[in-house]
Formats: C-alpha cells, sequence, structure tokens
C-alpha cells in the first residue's frame, strides 16, 4: 500500500473518534456587545401584534437589553442603542453586527463597510467601535 492510499482512505476507527471542537473565547467585562433585531408577537390592546425587537448582549456578562418597535426603523435602531445604553450604565468599547441597513450603506469585501451617516453619528457621540458580520463567501463573489 502506498502512502497516497493510506492518506485517501481513512479508518473507520478514526472517524469514530471525531468529535466536535470549541474554541474558547475571552472577552473583557463591559468590552464587547453584539447587536441584532428579532421578532416577537405581543398583545397590544387585545390585538396580537407582530414587533421588531432590538436586542444588545455584552459578551462578557450576558447582561442583555432588549426593547420593542412596531418598525424597524434607522429611528428606532439609534434610539435602542441610547435606551440599552443607559439601562446598562455604560457603553462598550466595541459593538458588533450583521449587516443591518440601519447601520450599514453598503457592504465591501471582508469586514468593510460604508456606515449610514447618523449611524457614524450615533457611534462617535457615544465613542465605540463597530465590526459587522462577515459576508457569505458566496455572496462575496456575486458582488
Amino acid at each position: 500500500m502506498t502512502a497516497n492510499a493510506r492518506v485517501d482512505k481513512p479508518s473507520r476507527s478514526r472517524s469514530l473518534l471525531v468529535g466536535e471542537a470549541f474554541v474558547s473565547q475571552h472577552h473583557e467585562p463591559g468590552a464587547e456587545a453584539e447587536v441584532d433585531w428579532g421578532e416577537a408577537v405581543a398583545v397590544i390592546d387585545g390585538q396580537q401584534v407582530k414587533v421588531h425587537l432590538f436586542q444588545l448582549r455584552l459578551c462578557h456578562s450576558g447582561a442583555a437589553f432588549a426593547s420593542a418597535f412596531l418598525r424597524e426603523t434607522q429611528q428606532a435602531f439609534l434610539e435602542a442603542h441610547a435606551d440599552a445604553f443607559e439601562f446598562l450604565d455604560g457603553v462598550p468599547g466595541l459593538v458588533r453586527y450583521d449587516n443591518l441597513t440601519s447601520a450599514v450603506k453598503q457592504v465591501l469585501r471582508c469586514r468593510r463597510r460604508v456606515e449610514t451617516d447618523r449611524f457614524i453619528g450615533l457611534r462617535s457621540h457615544y465613542m465605540f467601535e463597530s465590526q459587522f458580520t462577515l459576508v457569505d463567501l458566496l455572496e462575496q463573489l456575486h458582488a
């Protein structure tokens, strides 16, 4: 048997030993947070209404803030940040986002983004950095 044959044909016993792998993450207290929108159903005046949930979660402690809005607008996005920072009694140094249109005008390559003017104003006022999720490789190829 050649070396290539041994490499190309893994044994059954080795494949049974493969499991999940995890990379431990370390976050300094108050240093990082993640933001995203979600949806829920709320009862308002006796009627079930779909609401949009702004959610901010601190990475170290898991402390979280959520606020419901009838519409997922940029104004709601900006107001919810201010409310979250007041509720948490501080501002994380870095906030991670999906590619939300409330914050991003244009997605460039890798993590580079053209941010909206109002989002830049919010970041400048509260003095935090933003980071955006990587765009799917297939999306990048079609861009």
